[in-house]
């Protein structure tokens, strides 16, 4: 099953990580604890714009102390 990762599992995956784990894995485990979302289109589109907001976010902080 394709899985997004939603957070950092160790020796998985960081956050943002498509990755190929077993069903039961993902719907036991994965899913319950909000570690992980099912990889479809929608899906895999939402967890990008996240990313994408949070590494402008992180740049314009960045910015600011510069200053």
């Amino acid at each position: 099953m394709k899985i997004i990762l939603l957070k950092e599992v160790k020796g998985l995956g960081i956050a943002g990580e498509i990755k190929n784990v077993s069903d039961g894995y993902a719907q036991n485990f994965l899913f319950p604890q909000g570690l992980a979302l099912n990889a479809t289109d929608a899906n895999i589109e939402l967890v990008s714009r996240k990313v994408k907001k949070k590494k402008e976010a992180k740049k314009a902080k960045g910015k600011k102390k510069n200053k």
